[in-house]
């Protein structure tokens, strides 16, 4: 297993990956998700939940920007797994990444991968792949970790 685990990073790299969330090249501003799912939840919140005779999605993620939910962060934008101002995110919760980014309409996946507030983002699946522009894991001095088993690496 490969643990990437970090405690911080200098202001001014913090200050430039969050620049870089922020930019979408050639179309204008991204959005940032932040995670608002339970400890140990999923990353792609999609699967549906059944109360007859309801069916329910669950969207783990949350624009304030546009304030709107998202089963996962689309392509072209920056997934935040971190508390930040305004209560936006959670803290201390692991979440297991069971998505794939493969790019959509020519973007590549995501701006910016940030996890921190003491966060594991948990990538144990060969069929899933995290495909990221800038990824920055403890960026605020709150511990971070990104833990990938062998099989999520072949």
């Amino acid at each position: 297993m490969t643990i990437q685990c970090k405690a911080s990073l200098k202001s001014k790299g913090r200050l430039a990956a969050l620049l870089l969330t922020m930019l979408l090249p050639g179309v204008g501003w991204a959005d940032g998700y932040y995670y608002t799912g339970y400890n140990s939840g999923n990353w792609d919140g999609t699967h549906l939940v059944s109360f007859p005779p309801f069916v329910l999605s669950v969207p783990n993620w949350h624009d304030p920007q546009s304030n709107t939910d998202a089963n996962f962060p689309p392509d072209g934008n920056s997934a935040e797994l971190l508390l930040a101002g305004g209560g936006n995110g959670t803290s201390n919760v692991t979440v297991n990444y069971n998505h794939s980014y493969s790019g959509f309409l020519g973007l590549n996946g995501l701006t910016a991968l940030v996890i921190d507030s003491n966060n594991t983002l948990s990538q144990t699946s060969a069929s899933s792949g995290m495909l990221a522009s800038t990824e920055v894991v403890g960026g605020s001095g709150s511990r971070a970790c990104y833990a990938l088993s062998p099989i999520a690496i072949s």
